[in-house]
């Protein structure tokens, strides 16, 4: 290796690391807008919508008790974080295709306008402009969904058997960026500083976006270039998705949009492949009950601990803090997806199988214990969804990611991500399901039904493990003949 390809390959891994730092901080805040819910309420935000009530003892008609009720304003808390979620995952239909036409580098600068103004308002929030708050969780939605893709698509850089592994820090990174509001919600209520302060500083870190996308990414123009391309290696592709030689592309270029689909020519024939269309649907249901409990965490929490607030926030803390954990379970599932997987074809659908099945009980167990309203049953939902929100990131991002060709990930994750924003705006529906805490578990019976389906998906992968020649790779060629082959 010479010394300029040493440089290139430190400047990789340096990228990497402040890819992971960038995420660390800003690749998915919004998941932990729930620790929010106790902090607005001391800034007014929405308060006009409660409403005191009267209660009155039968036995003694002068003893009444004034509540005040704030469902009203808590519904709209959860309205502006349903809203970001579901752009958060909406975007990345659109980034993919922007990615395949400018490159990262223009799609990074762009997320960074976002970046700015979604913090900046929720730093002037205040009572008479209280719609400041769905501002704040719709642009920092799409600049966490800007970070978290283009992250992602970084992973090309890297030779295939890298790729799962290098695609799950980042995921890890992302889910891990759930803390900070928690973090927000100590230092406030412990008079440390306030809302505005923390907001400024979080505006600040968009020097992070612009520093990654102009000194680690790529773009289309003709100058400020970076001196490597994406690592395409054949083994890049399974049995759906190979190198496409200059002839072919040719000819890809003469067919039109229809001609493609029908003859699974270029992006279509990964997306038109069975795997990937299940990784798709697989994702997006069994995302549901990652992106649903945040919403509906706060007010179970405060019905279960019979509206203790203190208890209540410590929950809240705890949920949000275990998700830094992301940071080791996400890595994990890339390297058992990545785990010789270079050998064969049979070694590569065992892996995916184990790692969907898996994902899939935690999925299930997530969905039965939030049916139930006890202590317990918190810190079971904590622990689960833990497990299960960083296995399915990190799990179907590296499937894209190892297992189909890198010429077009851009478009592969964002359709892949979009489909689960789609289905996830299922929530809007569900919403007036959980406004009786008590009667929430229907909501969750739902849910619960759509997982089920999908383990029809682990059915698939298990069946190709089974009928796959154990002696044949992805080439065709035996086993032995690619480890001489590797060996020199």
């Amino acid at each position: 290796m010479t010394d300029s390809n040493k440089y290139h390959e430190y400047r990789k891994w340096f990228g990497l690391l402040w890819l992971i730092i960038e995420s660390i901080l800003l690749g998915g805040n919004i998941f932990g807008f729930s620790a929010l819910f106790d902090i607005l309420p001391k800034y007014g935000i929405y308060s006009n919508l409660c409403v005191n009530t009267t209660i009155t003892n039968s036995s003694n008609a002068n003893d009444e008790k004034v509540t005040e009720n704030c469902e009203g304003r808590t519904g709209k808390y959860q309205l502006a974080l349903t809203l970001g979620i579901w752009f958060y995952n909406l975007m990345p239909f659109f980034l993919g295709h922007m990615i395949n036409y400018f490159g990262c580098r223009f799609v990074k600068l762009i997320s960074a306008v976002f970046h700015i103004v979604g913090w900046l308002v929720l730093a002037f929030i205040e009572p008479r402009r209280d719609y400041l708050l769905f501002i704040h969780t719709v642009f920092t939605s799409i600049s966490s969904s800007i970070i978290l893709i283009t992250g992602f698509v970084y992973s090309s850089y890297f030779s295939s058997n890298r790729r799962g592994l290098v695609s799950s820090l980042i995921s890890g990174s992302s889910i891990s960026s759930t803390m900070w509001f928690s973090i927000f919600q100590v230092l406030i209520n412990g008079n440390q500083t306030n809302l505005k302060v923390l907001s400024i500083i979080w505006t600040i870190f968009v020097v992070l976006m612009i520093g990654s996308g102009c000194f680690f990414m790529d773009w289309r123009y003709q100058f400020f270039n970076l001196p490597y391309k994406p690592d395409t290696d054949s083994k890049t592709s399974n049995q759906s998705t190979t190198s496409i030689n200059n002839e072919e592309k040719s000819d890809e270029n003469n067919m039109s949009w229809h001609q493609r689909i029908i003859g699974r020519v270029g992006i279509w024939k990964a997306l038109l492949d069975p795997v990937y269309i299940f990784v798709v649907l697989y994702l997006s249901f069994l995302l549901l009950p990652a992106v649903f409990l945040p919403v509906t965490w706060f007010p179970w929490v405060m019905y279960v601990t019979n509206n203790n607030e203190a208890l209540s926030n410590k929950y809240t803390l705890i949920f949000t803090l275990c998700t830094t954990a992301a940071l080791i379970i996400c890595p994990c599932s890339g390297l058992l997806l990545d785990f010789r997987a270079e050998k064969s074809k049979k070694q590569k659908y065992f892996n995916i199988a184990l790692m969907q099945t898996i994902t899939w009980f935690m999925a299930v167990a997530v969905c039965i214990v939030r049916m139930f309203n006890t202590e317990s049953c918190i810190i079971a939902a904590i622990v689960l969804n833990c497990i299960e929100r960083a296995l399915i990131a990190g799990g179907c991002q590296a499937v894209v990611a190892s297992f189909f060709s890198s010429e077009y990930i851009g478009t592969l994750t964002g359709v892949l991500w979009t489909s689960a924003a789609i289905v996830s705006s299922i929530q809007y529906g569900l919403l007036p399901l959980v406004e009786a805490v008590d009667k929430g578990w229907r909501a969750w019976a739902i849910i619960l039904a759509l997982v089920v389906v999908m383990i029809s998906h682990c059915i698939q992968m298990w069946l190709r493990y089974f009928k796959e020649p154990s002696k044949v790779d992805s080439n065709g060629e035996s086993i032995q003949m690619q480890e001489r082959q590797t060996n020199g």
